[in-house]
C-alpha cells in the first residue's frame, strides 16, 4: 500500500496517521496566515504539522510549538519535521496535550 503523501516544492508532507490529514483548508491557512516578525508560533491541533511546517519555512526566527491530543498525529508531525530539508532556524516543540 502506498503512502498518503502531499507534496510541495521543497518536501513532502506524511498525513496517514494523523487525526487532521492535509486538504485544502489547511494549505490556504498556512499560505494565508501572515505577521511581520512573529517571536512565537502556536499551532494548536496540529494533525500531521502542515500548518506549522508552513509557517517555520516562512517564519525562521520563530519558536514554534505544534500540539495535538492524538498521540500518532504527534508522531506523524515529528516525523514529517525531521524529514523536511529546509533550513529552519527555530526551536520546534511538538507536544501532545494530556489531563
Amino acid at each position: 500500500m502506498a503512502v498518503k503523501k502531499f507534496s510541495f516544492k521543497h518536501y513532502e508532507v506524511v498525513h496517514e496517521q494523523s487525526s487532521m490529514p492535509i486538504g485544502t483548508d489547511a494549505i490556504l491557512l498556512g499560505a494565508w496566515a501572515y505577521n511581520e516578525a512573529p517571536a512565537s508560533i502556536l499551532d494548536i491541533g496540529t494533525g500531521c504539522g502542515v500548518i506549522a511546517l508552513m509557517l517555520a519555512q516562512r517564519y525562521t526566527t520563530a519558536a514554534v510549538e505544534a500540539v495535538d491530543i492524538d498521540a500518532p498525529s504527534i508522531h506523524e508531525a515529528t516525523e514529517n519535521f525531521n524529514n523536511s530539508p529546509l533550513p529552519i532556524g527555530y526551536l520546534l516543540n511538538i507536544q501532545t496535550l494530556k489531563n
